[in-house]
């Protein structure tokens, strides 16, 4: 199948995942990632508003796939392990409803992130589990993973929220003991807000940020 730019959006439009539209093309996922690219180019140029609301993506990563490049993938799977991307708009607000959840036996840990737009609907989520982690580090993670989406898809400003007051506090200045435990982490997400403007953080108690930890919570049950 000749593999163009209409195509390859159409097919977005009608719910087919990457990996399902290099089958059809009977090419790699690569290449449809780069036509994608073009796609976001071209109409965030010409047509501001039609990419707002045009460019749909869904993407699995497969451990063993050997045809995107070592740096593409690592970036790939930033944003896109445990997610699923609806009708992510281009160039506006995005609301990241962020959480962390650690099993009983604290054995394990996960994330969980419901991505809204500025109407406040839900345009996508993150369900996934990160193998032994505290509370604290686990908050690191899923708010770091919400601005890596919003960097992706160029936000012109992110709010993020979270049920961790003390990260909150922390990212905010208003705590400005760190513990070495998760220095790292905090200095990983200040370079990750120098590719972002006018970016938010609320903390939220945790009723109002029940489907973020319901995702994080199911990423552990379903595993």
């Amino acid at each position: 199948m000749l593999l163009s730019i209409d195509r390859v959006l159409q097919l977005l439009t009608e719910g087919k995942s990457v990996d399902k539209i290099s089958e059809l093309a009977k090419c790699d996922e690569k290449d449809v990632l780069v036509v994608i690219g073009e796609a976001r180019n071209l109409l965030n140029k010409y047509e501001k508003p039609i990419a707002r609301k045009k460019i749909i993506l869904k993407k699995k990563i497969d451990k063993n796939d050997s045809s995107l490049s070592l740096e593409e993938e690592s970036e790939a799977k930033k944003i896109f392990e445990g997610a699923e991307l609806g009708a992510i708009p281009l160039n506006s607000l995005l609301i990241f409803n962020t959480a962390a959840f650690i099993s009983k036996d604290a054995k394990e840990a996960a994330i969980g992130i419901q991505i809204l737009d500025e109407n406040n609907h839900q345009i996508g989520k993150v369900s996934f589990g990160i193998g032994r982690n505290d509370f604290n580090k686990a908050s690191y993670y899923s708010i770091m993973r919400a601005l890596r989406i919003a960097s992706y898809f160029e936000a012109s400003s992110v709010r993020v929220r979270s049920s961790s007051l003390e990260v909150i506090d922390q990212i905010n200045g208003k705590d400005n003991i760190v513990k070495s435990a998760e220095k790292k982490l905090y200095l990983q997400l200040k370079e990750i807000l120098n590719e972002l403007s006018n970016c938010k953080f609320d903390y939220i108690k945790e009723y109002q940020n029940d489907r973020a930890i319901f995702f994080a919570e199911n990423s552990l049950i379903i595993k």
